[in-house]
């Protein structure tokens, strides 16, 4: 099976998390202890999104077929990386869980919810 997909700008540049990271730096925050104020929940490293996509094709069991789409493509090239080290410095926390392991753990996902069949 053939599955294609449409792509803006492959070279922007993001900060990803998992969300079990993120729920658990706001569950840090929501201690009474921790001073009130603004905090950046971020791993600090930027990922191409480009690669990204990378890691899903490698991981696929259907071949992906990648395409432009220009109207999907935004500003030019950007990135979007975060610094937590008031967060971190706060509250401890740090990211634990690797990017390949949330890429793997969003493909599961997918392929779970794709085999089910919907409700009647």
């Amino acid at each position: 099976q053939r599955e294609q997909m449409e792509v803006g700008n492959l070279d922007s540049i993001r900060d990803i998390l998992h969300v079990d990271d993120v729920v658990e730096a706001y569950v840090r925050l929501l201690n009474p202890d921790i001073a009130v104020g603004a905090y950046n929940v971020a791993s600090g490293v930027g990922t191409r999104i480009g690669d990204l996509i990378e890691m899903l094709r490698e991981r696929s069991t259907v071949e992906i077929r990648v395409t432009h789409d220009p109207a999907k493509t935004g500003r030019a090239t950007n990135a979007r990386v975060g610094d937590a080290t008031k967060l971190s410095t706060a509250t401890a926390w740090r990211w634990e869980r690797s990017l390949s392991d949330t890429m793997e753990e969003l493909l599961d996902h997918w392929r779970k919810s794709i085999r089910q069949d919907p409700a009647p």
